[in-house]
C-alpha cells in the first residue's frame, strides 16, 4: 500500500489521488495546498485524503510525493519543500510537468529524496471523474533509478502502460504532447 503526499490540489493532484483511491493503493493520503480548506471532492468529503493546510514534510515512511503544481510555481516549490529539511530515508520525489527535467527538483534531492517525473498522456479536468481517465493511460516516467522505480510501481498500480522517456527528449516530447491534445 502506498502512503503518498501530493502538493497541491488541481487537476492533476487531484486526478492522481482519485485514481490512487480508485484501485486501493493507498494506506495514506495526503494533500497540501494553500487554503486553509480542501477544495470540494468527494476525496475530502468521504475521509479518503487528510488535508493540509501550507507545507508539510513528509514522513520517512512516505512511499511517494507528487508536486503538481503549475510549472512557474515548482521552482519555489521545490525550495520550499526542501526547506523543511531532510527527510530521512530516501523518499521518491516527482514533479508532473512534461516539460521540465529534475533539475528543478535539486533542492529536493539534497535533502535526501530521490526525484523524477511522473507525467500521464492524458487530458484532465477538475470533475470527480478525473481520476478514471488515468486507469489504463500511458504514463511518461523518467528520474534517478529509485525514483523511477517508485514511479513504474505507481503507474503500474494504475494500470497504466509505462513510458520511460530520457530528460533530454522531454522538451519533444511537450511539444508533440501539445500539438496531439490540441488535435483531439
Amino acid at each position: 500500500m502506498e502512503r503518498v503526499h501530493i502538493f497541491g490540489a488541481g487537476r492533476m493532484g487531484l486526478a492522481l489521488g482519485q485514481a490512487l483511491a480508485e484501485v486501493e493503493a493507498v494506506e495514506r493520503l495526503v494533500f497540501c495546498g494553500r487554503t486553509p480548506d480542501p477544495p470540494v471532492h468527494p476525496l475530502f468529503l468521504t475521509g479518503v485524503a487528510e488535508w493540509v493546510y501550507g507545507l508539510d514534510r513528509p514522513p520517512p515512511d512516505t512511499t511517494a510525493v507528487f508536486l503538481t503544481v503549475p510549472e512557474s510555481d515548482l521552482p519555489e516549490m521545490a525550495w520550499a519543500l526542501g526547506g523543511q529539511g531532510p527527510v530521512g530515508a530516501p523518499v521518491p520525489a516527482f514533479h508532473t510537468s512534461l516539460g521540465l527535467s529534475t533539475e528543478v527538483l535539486a533542492p529536493l534531492h539534497a535533502q535526501g529524496y530521490t526525484v523524477g517525473s511522473f507525467h500521464p498522456l492524458v487530458r484532465l479536468d477538475r470533475s470527480p471523474e478525473a481520476g478514471r481517465r488515468l486507469l489504463g493511460a500511458p504514463i511518461l516516467v523518467s528520474g534517478e533509478r529509485g525514483a523511477a522505480a517508485a514511479g513504474r510501481r505507481i503507474a503500474q498500480l494504475l494500470g497504466g502502460r509505462v513510458l520511460e522517456l530520457p530528460v533530454t527528449r522531454r522538451p519533444a516530447a511537450s511539444a508533440a504532447e501539445a500539438l496531439i491534445l490540441r488535435a483531439a
